[in-house]
């Protein structure tokens, strides 16, 4: 049987982090992962209003349904896809085989950036690890739509959610994002 998913090379982000590779991978109905994308303003603002009705909304929905936890949420695991017609857009959360169940030890999953977010190989899944991750993300983009501190970003918001306190600090369009759920 044939697949719809046409996979193909295009060459690196200049303004990301240098990779072993010359190109990567992408699967084209999956679309194209947000850290590849060069955003800013108005852009970035609907990438993030994107990012929060489709992944915010709906996705971290399912995983909590379902008692899962990806743990390895980052702009490189959410994908953009546009219709056919150039106008809608789509968010998908990709790489999915380092969810593990709620409250299990997270040990082998693959988190990036885990010791720069303080993640311990012993630590257990947590919503609060999905939703810090995209609420850095829905930051990052609504902001700047760089995702220069978003590793700062989520290791902070980790550490309210965790509290139960969304401080100051946090812009008025992430704790609009929580307070809607």
């Amino acid at each position: 049987a044939e697949s719809d998913a046409i996979v193909h090379m295009v060459p690196p982000n200049p303004t990301t982090q240098s990779y072993l590779s010359k190109f990567f991978l992408t699967i084209e109905n999956a679309g194209i992962t947000l850290d590849k994308l060069i955003v800013s303003g108005d852009a970035g603002k609907k990438l993030a209003e994107v990012v929060k009705r489709d992944i915010w909304g709906k996705a971290l929905g399912v995983f909590r349904n379902q008692d899962y936890v990806h743990t390895d949420i980052h702009p490189g695991n959410i994908c953009i896809q546009k219709s056919v017609e150039g106008k809608d857009m789509r968010a998908t959360i990709v790489d999915l085989e380092s969810a593990v169940k709620v409250d299990k030890i997270v040990n082998d999953s693959p988190i990036k950036d885990r010791d720069d977010i303080g993640i311990d190989k012993d630590a257990t899944a947590s919503f609060h690890m999905d939703e810090a991750a995209v609420l850095a993300i829905l930051s990052c983009l609504h902001d700047d739509g760089s995702f220069r501190d978003w590793v700062d970003k989520r290791k902070k918001y980790f550490e309210m959610m965790w509290k139960g306190d969304l401080d100051a600090t946090v812009s008025e369009f992430v704790r609009s994002t929580v307070e809607s759920r």
